[in-house]
């Protein structure tokens, strides 16, 4: 029986266990990496830009191919022939005067076959590109777009990196806030328990502990609705993250850690833009360079190709396929060369080249637009968290004095020379003060994250 239970025991802490999971920032972010559908899409991508690489190099290598055919003839194929050789033997008669000269007639067509029933032939080819400088210039293209898509891993890779990180954020701030509601509840509830005691004494009204016990209630309610808040942050964070949503989550971070790992010395001074941290701008400055290529090879289509190519077959025509007293095995073999000369093709190669530099030329504006939109973003960023920090600054220094005047009401108030209005009108500034001094901790540190993801240093 103790076995059983021991069994059960076990069975039940190893599916609590099972269920659960613990995720630091820096975890939380790996785990969405390796899990996130954007991230295996654009894995697959660049994979199949890999692939594809291969397959347009196997252009440029010798291609081998065989081939056996076989064919019998139902009815075989017969060629029409007329009889010149009886005219002519006559003609040579009449002129050698060996016999008198007569009317012929017109000659006789009869038919003959050149075929045998059976025809089983089998043939190796052999071809290989010599020259094409598009093939040349498309070779790099494939190659440039495996790198694009490499380098668009980066982009999906910073987004996941700032989504899960405000996901992250949200929670933990909410759990502070938590904390905060918390502490506040162990006060009031002590002041609630000390009224109850002075009003047994008739050192208090009724009214006092009644003004108490809404606010416990309030506090209470608030502790509730957060335990919501919280929840519905963790389930956005395991939706960022891809995390199943019916297993549970704990966050091992600290918020004050995170905020200063966030909070680099860097971000004291304005920083400078750097426009190759940007993931985004890499992918701009490759398709900048694989519309190059293709214009190069538009205008590569103007010069010759050449091709060269061999063939061996042999073929066996029989009445019987099986006799072997019949004509056996004929063999032929050639190889060739072959240039394809390009002389007019009506303007298309033109066209196409005209259409290419239009394409380059937008790709070009649209990567001076984004350096513009960097500074834009960068330089709004930067006066959004310094706008942050003198929020933080100010709602500290806030806290601190609406905590010092709920401390004094509190104690006037157990004294008995302070009155519950008084000290619930203090609670209510404190709580104020508390929920505008997270909040302004949240915009702090959710504002460093949208610098650095506007610097590409996330």
């Amino acid at each position: 029986m103790t076995k059983i239970k021991l069994i059960i025991l076990l069975s039940i802490l190893y599916s609590g266990m099972f269920g659960q999971r613990n995720f630091s920032l820096a975890e939380a972010i790996d785990y969405a990496l390796s899990e996130n559908s954007k991230m295996k899409q654009a894995s697959l991508n660049a994979e199949d830009a890999s692939l594809s690489v291969r397959e347009f190099k196997s252009i440029g290598i010798p291609q081998i191919n065989g081939k056996i055919n076989y064919q019998y003839y139902i009815a075989v194929p017969q060629q029409p022939i007329v009889d010149f050789i009886t005219p002519s033997i006559y003609q040579v008669l009449f002129d050698e005067n060996v016999i008198p000269e007569k009317d012929l007639g017109p000659p006789r067509t009869s038919s003959i076959s050149f075929f045998q029933p059976n025809n089983l032939s089998g043939s190796l080819e052999v071809n290989s590109l010599l020259f094409d400088g598009s093939y040349l210039y498309g070779l790099k293209a494939a190659k440039l777009y495996k790198e694009l898509s490499v380098k668009q891993i980066k982009i999906t890779e910073q987004e996941i990196r700032a989504n899960v990180t405000k996901a992250y954020l949200g929670t933990l701030i909410a759990i502070e806030t938590r904390k905060f509601f918390q502490d506040n509840l162990g006060i009031i509830q002590k002041s609630l328990n000390d009224a109850e005691k002075m009003y047994e004494n008739g050192f208090v009204e009724s009214l006092d502990v009644d003004r108490l016990t809404l606010s416990r209630d309030k506090i209470n309610l608030e502790l509730q609705k957060i335990d919501h808040v919280i929840e519905i942050n963790k389930n956005l964070l395991k939706f960022q993250m891809e995390f199943p949503l019916q297993d549970s989550i704990i966050l091992t971070d600290k918020f004050d850690e995170i905020n200063q790992e966030l909070l680099p010395n860097g971000l004291v001074d304005k920083p400078s833009i750097n426009y190759n941290d940007r993931a985004e701008y890499d992918v701009l400055n490759t398709n900048i360079q694989l519309n190059e290529l293709n214009v190069k090879r538009i205008k590569a289509g103007r010069y010759p190709s050449a091709r060269a190519f061999a063939n061996l077959q042999s073929s066996l025509q029989r009445e019987n396929l099986f006799d072997s007293n019949e004509t056996g095995w004929l063999t032929s073999a050639f190889v060739g060369l072959g240039i394809n000369l390009p002389i007019y093709d009506g303007g298309t190669i033109s066209a196409q080249s005209e259409r290419a530099k239009v394409n380059l030329e937008n790709l070009k504006i649209e990567r001076e637009d984004f350096e513009n939109s960097i500074q834009l973003v960068a330089e709004n960023a930067w006066l959004q968290y310094q706008s942050a920090k003198m929020e933080v600054e100010t709602n500290k220094k806030s806290l601190e004095i609406s905590q010092r005047i709920f401390n004094k009401s509190n104690i006037k108030f157990q004294e008995g020379i302070g009155s519950s209005i008084e000290l619930q009108q203090a609670e209510s500034d404190l709580y104020i003060y508390q929920n505008n001094y997270i909040n302004a901790i949240y915009g702090q540190v959710k504002a460093a994250v949208d610098l650095l993801e506007a610097l590409g240093k996330l």
